[in-house]
This record gives structure tokens, sequence and C-alpha cells, in this order.
């Protein structure tokens, strides 16, 4: 397709699906998880990987998401970690302080500037973010995860 026009349009993990039912943008390339909810909002390809929604934190004592009752987690706006996270709270009978970043960078950034105890997201883009602080070997993934998602 020679005539094939691609503008690239910025998104957020709060806009994609907006964006698309909108007609803004034809086409979203990122990490979005292909779930039931979220297909009958919009259509999905095959899924191309799957990634598991960890934590990542600065104090390795920490083992269990139940270790962070009482603490502040931060995690991305318009991200299936949020309602995954509030559905392990709920059924846990826990209490989670909840910041919400526009984005991982800001994300990872209310973590690594002590507003937050955890980040919660997918464990390749915890680990995407870790390799970009100045001291990576300050934080880790923990085994434990919140549910495996296929991303499309």
């Amino acid at each position: 397709m020679p005539n094939l026009k691609v503008a690239f349009q910025p998104v957020t993990s709060a806009n994609r699906i907006p964006l698309l039912q909108n007609g803004t943008i034809d086409i979203e390339c990122g990490s979005t998880t292909n779930s039931v909810e979220r297909q009958k909002q919009v259509a999905f390809g095959r899924p191309t990987s799957s990634s598991t929604c960890r934590r990542s934190e600065e104090e390795f004592r920490r083992q269990v998401l139940l270790d962070l009752n009482g603490k502040t987690i931060s995690s991305t706006s318009g991200t299936t970690s949020i309602p995954l996270l509030r559905a392990y709270e709920k059924a846990k009978h826990i209490d989670f302080k909840e910041l919400q970043g526009k984005d991982h960078a800001e994300s990872m950034q209310l973590l690594a500037t002590d507003r937050a105890q955890a980040f919660i997201m997918d464990d390749i883009l915890l680990a995407g973010q870790i390799a970009n602080q100045q001291n990576p070997g300050d934080y880790m993934i923990l085994s434990e995860s919140l549910r495996t998602e296929p991303t499309a």
C-alpha cells in the first residue's frame, strides 16, 4: 500500500481505548491487556505476548501484597492493574492507599520518590521502568502475581 499514510499519535493507558472508539486513532500498538471487558469496547488482534501483573518495591523484606496493608501503592491510570488491585484488597479485607500516575514513568516516580511503597504493573513493564532508574539494584520484582494477562 504505497499510498498509505501513517501518522503517529501518542496515547496513554487512560485514553487509548476512548481514542479508538471515537476514531481519533485506527490502531493502538502497545501493552494493552486483551480482557473480556475491553473486548466489549474495541477489537483486538491476536495476543502477541503475556505478562504477569506484579509489584516493584525498594524494600526487599516485603514478600507478599498482604504486607502492604495500610501502605500506598502506585499504578498507572487506565490499566488493568487498578481493578485487579482493588479486587485483591476487597477479597483479603485489607486497605491500600492508591496513587495513579498518568503513565508508567510517573507511576514509577511515585515509588522512586517514596510517595508509594510499591508499584503494581505488568512484570515486563516494571522491568523496563526499573532498568531506567539511577540505581536499578534498589528494586526488585517479586514472584507473587495478581493475574497473567494476554497482551494484544
